[in-house]
Formats: structure tokens, sequence, C-alpha cells
């Protein structure tokens, strides 16, 4: 539902992976950092390869960390709320191998934050956002740029930390990537000339990322907390 509503918002507001990054991820120096844009095949590489896997596993009965399958062993969301819906289990069975499995997940999202000054994983590496990114070319709402109001200054460039906004001011787009965009709204806030905003193809003045940002927000939990609620009592 978040990827219908906005592409990649679970990447932003839900993702176990980004809390503990943002703050080695927070713009308080520029990023400088820059990546071809084909390096984000690398996602969609890993996403086939993962599908395919799970497949492959799933018709030859072999058992994987979460039982779940190739996956779901790579999607933050799976490795941290499997757990978590079966306390008992985690604490008894599954605590020191979800804690190494996380873990070298963490370290490693961390060690790249820290390099390129942005979500290196995120963008280029992880499965499960190429796959919402998918979903999302064409979801509800979106980042656009004001064309007439833009001077280039670069300030988006600088705080991006999806590493999208030098495509977008290289080929002059109006429409920010959908699969690209967590909807952090960094960009926003930093504008000086108002030039960028949340909004639909025909509507393009939510000029505040908050009314979508809670909406987004208010559905994942939603959904969250009702898996949750279905594997205690089930």
């Amino acid at each position: 539902m978040s990827a219908i509503l906005y592409s990649r918002a679970y990447c932003q507001y839900v993702c176990p992976l980004s809390l503990a990054v943002r703050p080695f991820t927070w713009p308080k120096r520029k990023i400088t950092h820059r990546f071809s844009e084909k390096w984000r095949d690398i996602a969609y590489a890993l996403l086939i390869v993962t599908l395919i896997g799970t497949l492959a596993i799933g018709i030859a009965g072999i058992s994987t960390f979460t039982g779940l399958g190739l996956f779901c062993d790579y999607c933050p969301f799976f490795v941290v709320y499997t757990d978590f819906s079966n306390p008992v289990g985690f604490v008894l069975n599954n605590m020191p191998n979800s804690i190494i499995w996380f873990g070298s997940f963490l370290l490693l999202v961390v060690i790249l934050a820290l390099y390129t000054g942005g979500r290196y994983w995120c963008a280029y590496l992880c499965p499960a956002g190429a796959l919402l990114g998918l979903v999302g070319r064409k979801s509800i709402y979106g980042l656009y740029r004001d064309k007439e109001k833009c001077v280039n200054c670069g300030k988006c460039e600088e705080v991006c930390t999806m590493f999208i906004m030098t495509k977008v001011l290289q080929e002059d787009l109006e429409e920010v990537p959908k699969q690209s965009c967590i909807g952090c709204g960094l960009c926003v806030d930093i504008c000086p000339k108002g030039a960028l905003s949340f909004g639909t193809k025909t509507n393009h003045t939510l000029h505040t990322h908050n009314r979508v940002k809670y909406i987004l927000f208010s559905l994942t939990l939603f959904f969250i907390v009702t898996y949750l609620l279905v594997s205690f009592l089930g």
C-alpha cells in the first residue's frame, strides 16, 4: 500500500535500517560522492537473484535463515519483525543468529554511509528497495521540481542521501524518479526558492511533505501492527 501511495516511503519511515543509519547520513556536511546511475541496476540484479533463489530453494525444500526464503533473508523487515513476532522463540533460539545477521547488515550499511555520506545500501544494493521501486514507479504521490523557480543552486543535490538530484538537475527533469526517492523531504526543506514540492501529477501544491509523511507512516504502521497481531494471535 505504501508503495502505491509513495513508491519507497517504507524505506524512510518503516525500515529498521533507516532509523539506525540516519545519524550517519544526516547531511551535516555536503554529500560529495557521486555514482553512475547504472549502479542502481545492481539492486535489480540482486532482486532477480534473490527471487529466483527463493523459488529454487522453495522447490528444493531447503530451509533458509528465516524459513521464509532467500529474499526474506536479505530483507531488513523480515530479519527484524519475523523474530519479534515470536518473542519466545526469539529469546530461546534465534537471538544469537539474529544479532549476527542483522548486526552484519547494520555494520555494512553504516560503513557505506560513513564513506559516501548517503544511503548507499538503500540506493544501490537493497533488493527490497528495488522491489518497492518497481511497484511504485506509478505511485500516486511524487516529488516534483518547478523548473521556473529552480535556479540550479545545487543545495538539493548536496543533501540528497539517495543521490538522485544530480540526475534531476543534469537532465532538467520535472518529476523526480519515483523508483529512487524515499520521500525524506530534505531537499524540499533546504530549497531556497521553494521549487520542490510533493504532490500528484495534476497537483504539485503540497509544498510541505508533512501531510504525505503522516499519511504514509500511519498506513505502514497500521499494516505492521496488524501483521504482528496476527502473528501473536495466530
